[in-house]
């Protein structure tokens, strides 16, 4: 019971802050800043998922598949390993997409992976090198769309607020991103083969962490055990990639409440 009212927190959140559908959505903040993460290719695209927080919780949270664009874009590189094993990056203008994967606690990144083919490169992965921060794209007909005045409050006290909520609840922190690590291992679309669960499961249970942000990593090992032989793709509590994602997004949408009760207290200047 306490794993499902857990699981119903982001949801509850969602509920709360929504604005009338034409009102552009919140601007989103990274939760691993300074990281590499890597991307899982297919055939034709590589992806990986970055964990965020709402930076406005006064928007509605975007629907899964809203555009999002980066508000710095130097703030997010995308790397990959030459033929001589050098890291070679790759320009963001040659098709990447970033959209909203699970409301405001995940984006997913995507490339074609003809930009990889070309130079002969491979194992890419997101260096995200500052404070990341997602801005909605902008969308004919918003009634309320983000000014340069909100975007300039995300850049100062919003960013502020936030780095201070990540620093407060510093294990959560850690585990969110050890958990999506594992999330980012597995395939999307299909169940996972046992050497890409035990590959997830080893990172989890080997990943170098204090002991408070140890037990909470267990304990999404734990919530999802014998789970990684089932796929239903509208239940994500029914396979391992999904509950793990649920365990991610509860575990930050708890830094995220934290941010909102410092929030109420920063200068709006």
């Amino acid at each position: 019971m306490r794993h499902f009212l857990r699981c119903l927190l982001p949801l509850i959140a969602v509920a709360s802050f929504n604005l009338p559908a034409a009102a552009a959505p919140q601007i989103l903040l990274a939760a691993a800043s300074g990281n590499t993460i890597p991307m899982r290719c297919d055939t034709r695209h590589c992806e990986a998922e970055i964990g965020t927080i709402c930076l406005q919780p006064y928007r509605s949270d975007p629907a899964r598949g809203t555009p999002y664009t980066l508000l710095d874009p130097k703030s997010l590189e995308v790397v990959a390993e030459g033929p001589r094993g050098q890291q070679v990056p790759i320009p963001l203008a040659r098709g990447l997409r970033i959209v909203a994967a699970r409301g405001h606690t995940a984006v997913r990144v995507t490339i074609a992976r003809a930009n990889l083919a070309r130079g002969g490169l491979g194992r890419p992965a997101l260096r995200l090198t500052g404070n990341v921060i997602f801005t909605p794209r902008p969308v004919d007909g918003d009634t309320e769309p983000q000014s340069d005045a909100d975007t300039a409050l995300a850049r100062t006290t919003l960013r502020t607020v936030a780095a201070k909520a990540f620093s407060r609840q510093a294990d959560r922190s850690h585990a969110t991103g050890v958990i999506l690590r594992a999330v980012n291992l597995l395939p999307r679309d299909r169940p996972p083969t046992r050497t890409e669960q035990a590959m997830a499961e080893a990172h989890l249970l080997n990943a170098r962490l204090p002991h408070i942000a140890r037990g909470l990593v267990q304990e999404a090992v734990d919530h999802c055990q014998g789970l990684g032989t089932t796929f239903i793709d509208q239940e994500p509590l029914f396979s391992y990639r999904g509950c793990l994602a649920v365990n991610h997004d509860t575990m930050l949408e708890e830094v995220f409440m934290d941010y909102r009760a410092l929030l109420k207290n920063a200068p709006r200047g």
